[in-house]
């Protein structure tokens, strides 16, 4: 029997086990995050605030920059998965810090959520939850029967 090493792992499916460890690791950082966000103070001055959001653009900026550079040393494939990878990260790092800052910040964060338009075409082309149907599937009925 002669079989090539090369045409056996060809022969192996694809599937992707990074992406199932991807996922886990997604949601043990969301849980994270959630534990912090109900530790942390509110935070206190403009100068503190305004201090955290430009760590946010920076750490943004610079996650995307190494993207760039990355994609350089790969191929088409590895680049889409670090695409993915890396949106993911600024997602969740984003819901965090929009999450701590909370009042004006996270009002931002909800329109950007809800108006797509205001946001370039490859942040708004995420996928995310299915988009309500009318004002019935936005809140539940009352149980008891009266007006929301």
């Amino acid at each position: 029997m002669d079989v090539n090493l090369s045409e056996l792992i060809a022969a192996l499916p694809e599937d992707d086990p990074s992406s199932m460890a991807n996922a886990d690791w997604a949601q043990e950082r969301l849980r994270d995050i959630l534990a912090d966000l109900a530790q942390r103070p509110v935070p206190a001055g403009s100068l503190h605030r305004l201090w955290t959001l430009s760590e946010l653009s920076a750490q943004i900026a610079l996650a995307y920059l190494a993207l760039w550079v990355r994609r350089w040393f790969a191929d088409a494939e590895a680049g889409k998965r670090r695409l993915m990878e890396t949106n993911l990260r600024v997602a969740l790092k984003t819901f965090h810090r929009l999450g701590y800052l909370r009042g004006a910040m996270t009002k931002l964060g909800q329109a950007a959520g809800n108006l797509p338009g205001i946001l370039p075409a490859q942040m708004a082309d995420t996928p995310g939850p299915p988009p309500l149907r009318g004002p019935a599937d936005a809140l539940p009925a009352d149980p008891r029967g009266g007006a929301q």
